[in-house]
């Protein structure tokens, strides 16, 4: 198998073979294919692009209000619970001291502390 060689570029400004049509720099039809791809930059993906980033703008917007919800939740189930426990007859003071020694690490000054761990 031989190579051929490549045929040569020829610029329109050459002259060498050129009809007046090759001459012209934008075909008709190009400037007709540019006109739809213009158009279909214009009425699709530009209006696509500005949804896209609404939503995106919503989405971030609706993820904080739930982070904001989920808290309240969490704030309103604590009380109704702290509520229950006082119905069920646990004073201020028994809330109190609960909430200090389990959420707080406090004892009472005649309690001793015992820390045991596991494999020593």
């Amino acid at each position: 198998m031989g190579l051929k060689k490549a045929p040569e570029f020829q610029s329109p400004q050459s002259g060498r073979g050129s009809s007046k049509a090759q001459n012209k720099r934008w075909s008709l039809s190009a400037y007709i294919k540019l006109i739809i791809l213009l158009a279909i930059l214009l009425f699709v993906v530009l209006p696509l692009s500005y949804i896209a980033a609404n939503d995106h703008s919503k989405l971030s917007e609706r993820t904080e209000r739930l982070d904001a919800l989920e808290n309240e939740a969490r704030l309103l189930k604590l009380e109704n619970d702290q509520l229950r426990r006082y119905e069920n007859g646990e004073s201020f003071e028994d809330y109190l001291d609960r909430y200090a020694r389990e959420e707080m690490g406090f004892i009472a000054p005649q309690e001793r502390v015992y820390n045991i761990r596991a494999g020593e």
